[in-house]
C-alpha cells in the first residue's frame, strides 16, 4: 500500500496532481459554471493550459466542460474528498 502526500487524493481510481485539486477546489468554492478565463486569471496560468487541463478533468469525469461557456463540477467532482463546506471554510 502506498501513502499519498496530502493533496494527491486518489478518487474513482484516478490520481490528481495538487494543482488539479486546487483547480477543482476553486471551482467548488465559486459554485456553478466558471469561465476558464476566470480560472486562468486567478491562478495566473496561460488560458490554453487551463483549457487543456479542464479538458483532462472533464475526460476523467470531474467536470462538465462546455467550450466558450465554462466548466462546472459533476457529481463526481463535488464528491471529492475534503470538498464540503466545513472542510473549505476559512
Amino acid at each position: 500500500m502506498h501513502n499519498k502526500p496530502a493533496g494527491m487524493e486518489c478518487f474513482a481510481g484516478l490520481e490528481l496532481t495538487p494543482r488539479k485539486v486546487d483547480y477543482l477546489k476553486y471551482i467548488f468554492e465559486r459554485g456553478g459554471t466558471i469561465r476558464t478565463t476566470e480560472i486562468s486569471f486567478h491562478f495566473t496560468v496561460d488560458p490554453s493550459t487551463i483549457t487543456k487541463t479542464m479538458g483532462e478533468l472533464a475526460d476523467a469525469g470531474y467536470l462538465h466542460h462546455t467550450p466558450y461557456r465554462g466548466v462546472a463540477l459533476t457529481d463526481t467532482g463535488r464528491r471529492m474528498p475534503g470538498f464540503s463546506s466545513n472542510a473549505i471554510a476559512s
